[in-house]
């Protein structure tokens, strides 16, 4: 989807011409994940060798050898090599290392990791919508770590009936718990901006 949003994608037209587009859409893919697994191989399971052969039965037509070797070439100079540095896990994992004010709101059993499936499930949601590829990783990570921290937070108050700082809540509506639940993790939200250089994510949180 990131080259197609880069180069453009090519007007349907005859039925030929949708053939050809969906074989070059399958040898894009297949390129995709032959480099991501290039840059992960060495941390992600099997652990084992992959080979060229293994990639190209993934397409429904005959790709050749050449196709997926020019495939990642494109794929690579159209995104000007810019691939592999970051991720949203990545993010993720610096911010619970950097953020003593994260640890403590979320710290409780099945706290981080309920923020963390949150925030995957929102962007995976978005990975449809061509309008995710305007902002830069760190901004899509931060806004949907917020968002479950609110998610989690709200789930935890409704529950235990007292707040992060162990008050009693007299109000239990959803409306009520999410007002609690921003106030609490303004600190958090603060730290996240100032860890990953973003000057605001509040807009997540309307």
């Amino acid at each position: 989807m990131r080259y197609f949003h880069v180069v453009g994608a090519p007007d349907k037209g005859e039925e030929d011409d949708d053939e050809a587009l969906e074989a070059v859409t399958w040898d894009l893919a297949v390129a995709c994940l032959a480099l991501s697994v290039k840059f992960h191989r060495d941390v992600l399971f099997p652990l084992d060798v992959i080979y060229a052969q293994e990639f190209l039965d993934l397409a429904p037509h005959r790709m050749e050898f050449a196709n997926l070797e020019n495939a990642q070439r494109d794929v690579l100079e159209a995104l000007a090599f810019r691939v592999g540095s970051v991720t949203p896990g990545a993010f993720m994992a610096e911010l619970w290392e950097a953020l003593p004010t994260l640890r403590i709101l979320v710290g409780f059993d099945g706290g981080w990791d309920g923020v963390q499936d949150k925030a995957w499930d929102v962007l995976c949601d978005a990975l449809q919508q061509q309008d995710l590829l305007r902002f830069p990783i760190s901004l899509l990570t931060a806004a949907t770590v917020t968002q479950g921290v609110l998610e989690v937070l709200v789930k935890r108050y409704k529950a235990t009936g007292m707040n992060g700082r162990g008050k009693s809540l007299s109000k239990r509506d959803t409306a009520s718990l999410r007002k609690a639940a921003k106030k609490c993790s303004r600190g958090v939200r603060l730290d996240i901006q100032e860890v990953l250089q973003i000057s605001d994510v509040s807009g997540v949180n309307a």
